[in-house]
């Protein structure tokens, strides 16, 4: 059984009693248990913190934890934010360890949010972000001190392409998806496509759009000389992002010309690695792994244009930095990937359509003076940059009368 909070460990938290906080409730958020795990979210904490005081609560079991419980706390200004560690060796197969983990999981976060609100004012509202496992909390909060709650999903596991899609998961976990989005007092998604399908699923009166943010601190543009045309593509290479077809297309774009170089982001599991080693026999081709946001950036900078040929989107991050950054993106039509792209910043194509993707690489190239980059950088800013994105959360809390 976990250990519960005491009173010296509370009284490190820097946090004053009485004084008015918001409070995130985070299924996914940056851990030392998964470095990006949800790192879109930490840095929409972020801007909204700016205009108001946040606490953002994530808990996560640590494999290699030395003792039952700890906690890992930063204040950043007016963030505040909690990482609640449970030993555990995660939510693994077997359905005894899964009970486990679950029992253990629930056990420390509502012991330590039993704690927490005896310590700080009571919040006028809970803010989850991804409706599992955090929605289960926000209800039971809702239950025990009447305090409403809405969620923003992100995921896009409603679209059934991928294994552990919302169709595939338990009944039990369907029941509890369904329960936390009817009883939540709003809902919103990052794009308008799978807000969509959400207010349709669960019989919603409506889903509101937030989507996702650049740091533009970071993200944007800068001349750099560019020899040759370099297309690049960032992603973590499973099914739904279709690598394969990327790479099948690229192949047939060197039988045409051998003009550009491919740039692959991430970390490439290992039925890519063959692929990409008999490919870059036949182009060039650069895997140059997992990089920080700001190796990130220089990456993007020094690129033409961005790559998608995914199966199966929500509304990627890595196409509005690709925007701040003035690169065009070409990208499928899947959940609301397209969403952010038109005629003067890429080109759409339909998933799975390999020969439309060669045309949209032939074109891009060919016609690249069309594209303005700067001007591709500074409206990708207006719309995607930390301030607005947080204005867009304040303007839903000033709807529903929560502030």
């Amino acid at each position: 059984m976990p250990e519960h909070f005491n009173e010296s460990s509370f009284n490190q938290l820097p946090i004053i009693k009485g004084k008015s906080y918001w409070i995130w409730l985070a299924s996914w958020y940056p851990s030392k248990s998964s470095p990006t795990n949800g790192d879109f979210i930490q840095r929409q904490a972020i801007s909204v913190s700016a205009h108001h005081p946040l606490i953002v609560i994530h808990c996560i079991h640590d494999a290699n934890a030395l003792k039952p419980l700890y906690y890992d706390f930063t204040e950043n200004e007016s963030l505040i934010e909690i990482i609640i560690y449970f030993s555990h060796q995660g939510n693994v197969k077997g359905l005894k360890n899964k009970l486990v983990y679950n029992y253990l999981f629930y056990k420390t976060i509502i012991t330590f949010i039993n704690k927490l609100f005896s310590k700080i004012a009571i919040p006028r509202f809970i803010h989850v972000h991804v409706p599992i496992k955090m929605g289960v909390v926000a209800r039971w909060i809702e239950a025990k001190w009447k305090i409403p709650y809405l969620v923003s999903e992100h995921s896009s596991e409603i679209i059934p392409i991928k294994p552990d899609s919302f169709k595939n998961r338990s009944i039990f976990y369907k029941y509890q998806v369904k329960k936390t989005f009817q009883n939540a007092i709003a809902v919103t998604n990052v794009s308008k496509a799978i807000g969509a399908i959400l207010q349709k699923t669960f019989k919603l009166k409506e889903v509101l759009v937030i989507h996702n943010q650049a740091d533009t601190s970071i993200f944007k543009y800068k001349e750099v000389e560019k020899p040759v045309f370099r297309f690049i593509h960032i992603s973590t290479m499973r099914y739904e992002k279709n690598f394969t077809g990327i790479i099948s297309v690229f192949i047939k774009l060197s039988k045409i010309r051998k003009d550009f170089e491919l740039i692959i982001v991430g970390e490439v599991p290992d039925g890519i690695k063959q692929l990409i080693e008999y490919a870059s026999k036949l182009f060039t081709i650069k895997a140059i792994g997992l990089l920080k946001n700001i190796e990130v950036a220089n990456q993007l900078q020094q690129a033409h244009c961005m790559v998608l040929f995914s199966r199966s989107e929500n509304f990627p991050c890595v196409i509005v930095e690709s925007l701040c950054c003035g690169i065009p993106v070409i990208t499928s039509d899947v959940g609301g990937a397209a969403e952010a792209i038109n005629d003067s910043n890429g080109i759409v194509v339909q998933s799975e359509d390999e020969l439309t993707l060669l045309s949209a690489l032939q074109n891009i190239m060919t016609n690249y003076n069309r594209y303005n980059q700067e001007q591709i950088a500074f409206e990708a800013a207006k719309l995607y940059s930390g301030s607005n994105i947080a204005n867009k959360f304040i303007d839903i809390y000033h709807r529903l009368k929560l502030i």
